[in-house]
């Protein structure tokens, strides 16, 4: 019982939540941490399979169907997610995934494709609610459908991040420490009644 009180203690005093930021660019891509499969093309600039997004120079995803970015070493509970999104319309979707495959949450594009307008590019966030937090996070899935009109699907991403948390080593003296409590209770407790 003393050496649980001790590290209660100890992590009582041991600081502060720990918070993970993993950020996946597509510069020097090589499959870590998220594993791509499916439609899609890494590329810089402009051209049939997708437009880069305004002012990036630098190698992004371009989705031409179906594409999915999963990862397989996120720690903690999943927060929020962001990532650059370019010429957002309304043939691009997207999907979080959670344990399973299931989907956590999606959103339509709402733009119309302007690879230029600031209104359809940008940066997408999503705070996780606490029932979307109980399904889990295991990636993304991204998909451009065919307009028939244009005749190339394409929905550009860049800087996808997934920032996640521990509970606090304070939550965790709290846990023990309520566990020991209800212990020496129930102990206390059997020790009256055979008395």
């Amino acid at each position: 019982m003393k050496n649980m009180v001790i590290a209660a203690l100890a992590l009582l005093v041991a600081g502060p939540a720990l918070a993970t930021t993993t950020v996946v660019t597509f510069d020097d891509y090589t499959g870590s941490p998220g594993a791509l499969s499916g439609g899609y093309v890494i590329q810089t600039g402009s051209n049939s399979l997708g437009a880069a997004l305004p002012g990036n120079s630098t190698p992004y995803l371009s989705t031409t169907g179906t594409s999915y970015l999963l990862f397989n070493n996120i720690i903690g509970t999943v927060n929020s997610i962001s990532f650059d999104w370019g010429s957002n319309d309304l043939y691009n979707e997207f999907f979080i995934l959670g344990d399973g495959g299931v989907t956590v949450f999606n959103q339509h594009g709402w733009g119309n494709g302007d690879h230029n307008s600031p209104a359809d590019n940008g940066t997408f966030t999503h705070t996780f609610t606490a029932a979307e937090k109980l399904l889990g996070f295991t990636g993304f899935k991204f998909v451009s459908r065919d307009s028939n009109s244009i005749g190339q699907p394409a929905m550009e991403i860049d800087n996808a991040t997934v920032i996640s948390s521990v509970p606090e080593p304070a939550s965790w003296a709290l846990m023990v420490a309520g566990f020991a409590m209800v212990g020496y209770g129930s102990r206390s407790r059997r020790r009256a009644v055979a008395a």
